[in-house]
């Protein structure tokens, strides 16, 4: 099985978190989000999620080259 590195800069928010859409992801390295339209499928949304995390998994903090 592969090994991978955890981006631990890509959260998920479950809805409780004050400003925060459920089941919205956000990469706090370059402040992108991704708030999926509800309801979506558990599939769908782990799609989402898996795409949002390539994009993301090599971003660099802000104001960084």
């Amino acid at each position: 099985m592969p090994r991978t590195t955890p981006a631990d800069w890509i959260v998920t928010y479950d809805g409780t978190q004050r400003g925060k859409p459920p089941m919205s992801m956000e990469c706090t390295q370059c402040g992108s989000t991704l708030t999926p339209s509800l309801p979506i499928s558990a599939s769908h949304w782990l799609a989402l999620a898996k795409v949002f995390g390539k994009e993301h998994k090599k971003c660099r903090e802000r104001g960084r080259a």
